[in-house]
């Protein structure tokens, strides 16, 4: 790099893997270059070479990598909960093994973040490419050597965070989330039970406890994997669920707050999505999806009976 990277002794990259034996090399090149205190690369059961193609890459780097491996799968946001959990530095990054965060962002961040000690968590765009792109050493080595330069970020507090995580357009991409270590334990860590957005499910409960940095630029490659779980033939009513959980967690939190009628707004065309979903498909599952989307429409009437106690109470 024309201008080198600062030594980040205060942060742990996390790279949690799951038959991704093609993407270990790139994701650990990557974390290297981001010069970090420590590698935490987690394998959660694989039935491919990611385990062990992450352990040849080690063996560069002693003392730098921990490779852990698993004899149980424990699912993706357990297995992010169970290797978070091990940080012992003032901030952390997630990254799975598939994207590409960029060096220049990592070291902008993490100013950021140094400075501000109310800042909890940091978080930009990314660019979406295909799965196969930036695979080579050469084309990988030219995207992160080249220096990027990043503006000041629009600093989010409160309920405008909040409203900010509820319409999630523009999207914070995970692989860019840094976060400070203290904030996101006292948030309550990731939720090892939601299969879906548990990222996006923790940054509603770290809004509770600080401030956030976002930079509109892009600061990394997102790729669209065809076996990544949102491009899975997951069952419809899991992802309701999921989502479901994580607008009711919003809405606990923020419902009362300028962010209730984005996030309202949300959990409405989510219920009729939902809806829509099921009866489309009740001629596969007609007794498991009529129960479920009642499930899902009574969760959605609790709710809604809960906000309009709130606004009388407000009154």
């Amino acid at each position: 790099m024309s201008q080198p990277i600062a030594s980040n002794d205060d942060l742990t990259f996390v790279i949690p893997a799951f038959n991704s034996a093609a993407y270990v090399d790139c994701a650990l090149r990557v974390a290297v270059a981001c010069r970090p205190y420590e590698i935490i690369f987690g394998d959660d059961a694989s039935t491919d070479l990611t385990y062990q193609r992450a352990v040849k890459f080690a063996e560069k780097y002693p003392g730098m990598i921990a490779v852990l491996g698993s004899k149980s799968n424990r699912g993706m946001a357990a297995h992010w909960r169970h290797l978070c959990h091990m940080v012992k530095t003032e901030f952390f990054i997630k990254h799975d093994v598939d994207d590409v965060v960029h060096p220049s962002y990592v070291d902008t961040a993490m100013k950021v973040l140094r400075k501000n000690k109310d800042v909890v968590v940091c978080f930009a765009g990314a660019k979406e490419v295909d799965a196969n792109s930036f695979m080579d050493i050469n084309s990988l080595a030219s995207y992160i050597d080249n220096v990027l330069k990043f503006d000041d970020p629009q600093i989010l507090e409160g309920d405008t965070a909040a409203s900010f995580l509820a319409r999630w357009s523009p999207y914070p991409h995970s692989l860019t989330t840094i976060f400070r270590t203290e904030s996101y334990l006292a948030a309550g860590e990731f939720d090892g039970s939601i299969r879906v957005c548990a990222d996006m499910e923790v940054l509603f409960r770290m809004a509770c406890h600080g401030k956030m940095a976002y930079w509109c630029q892009k600061a990394g490659l997102y790729r669209i994997v065809p076996s990544g779980i949102m491009r899975s033939s997951m069952k419809l009513r899991t992802v309701a669920r999921d989502l479901l959980r994580t607008y009711s967690v919003a809405a606990r939190l923020w419902g009362a707050t300028s962010a209730g009628p984005i996030i309202n707004h949300k959990m409405r065309r989510l219920m009729i999505s939902c809806l829509r979903g099921s009866m489309a498909a009740t001629w596969r599952e007609p007794t498991a999806l009529a129960r479920e989307a009642r499930a899902l429409l009574g969760d959605f009437r609790l709710y809604r009976d809960s906000m309009r106690r709130k606004r009388v109470l407000n009154q």
